[in-house]
């Protein structure tokens, strides 16, 4: 998997969620919702109305922003993680107020990116990071999504006076919890595999971390 990918993976997957969210909406009753794929076998969109539809949801949930307010905290457990071993693998002399600088911006991010795209071995390494990404951030979508849907459901329920809809959020909000729990767990291997990369720096590469660690000093 490419970075390419990647980011058309990261766009379209949120709006494929809501469509397969909105559609048990078109149930009147409990006994419709048990019988769920009857409703997806009966739709009679066309491919080009779904693509139209995907690209819509998709577009307003990445304008939103909101997978990012969300991923940010679990995401900077990562890059803590890799600019704190960058850190101690430095042997140059630096004062903390450095340190402190080139820690709070891009600085030793975009040094472990360098290191890592200059190198087939880590490259190599990298695919699995990005697939894992993948599977990190579309478990953060399916969180975000089941949340909203089941609040909205929920609201449904109460104001529409269709009482089926209350199965669908607690589905829902059961599917928020279990995806919180994945989230986590996808964190934490997210930090081992990129501790596998870190590991081949060190042992390889420790002289160039030296290096671009001073390049990146020396342009502040």
């Amino acid at each position: 998997m490419n970075k390419e990918n990647l980011k058309r993976m990261r766009f379209i997957i949120p709006g494929i969620i809501i469509i397969i969210y909105i559609i048990p909406s078109l149930s009147d009753n409990a006994q419709e919702l048990l019988n769920i794929h009857l409703l997806f076998q009966a739709l009679k969109w066309s491919d080009s109305i779904y693509i139209v539809l995907i690209v819509l949801l998709s577009g307003l949930y990445y304008i939103l922003n909101i997978r990012w307010l969300v991923w940010k905290p679990f995401n900077d457990k990562v890059t803590e993680n890799i600019k704190n071993s960058l850190m101690r693998m430095c042997s140059l002399e630096i004062s903390s107020e450095q340190w402190f600088t080139i820690k709070k911006d891009r600085t030793l991010m975009n040094v472990f990116y360098h290191l890592i795209g200059n190198d087939d071995s880590l490259a190599s390494k990298s695919k699995d990071v990005m697939f894992n990404g993948l599977v990190w951030t579309t478990c953060f979508d399916f969180t975000i999504l089941s949340a909203t849907g089941g609040f909205v459901y929920l609201l449904l329920s109460i104001f529409s006076g269709n009482h089926h809809y209350i199965y669908i959020s607690v589905t829902l909000y059961t599917l928020f919890y279990i995806g919180l729990a994945f989230s986590w767990l996808l964190t934490y291997r997210h930090i081992n595999l990129s501790n596998g990369q870190l590991e081949v720096i060190k042992q390889r590469f420790k002289q160039n971390v030296d290096d671009q660690i001073k390049q990146a000093l020396e342009n502040l």
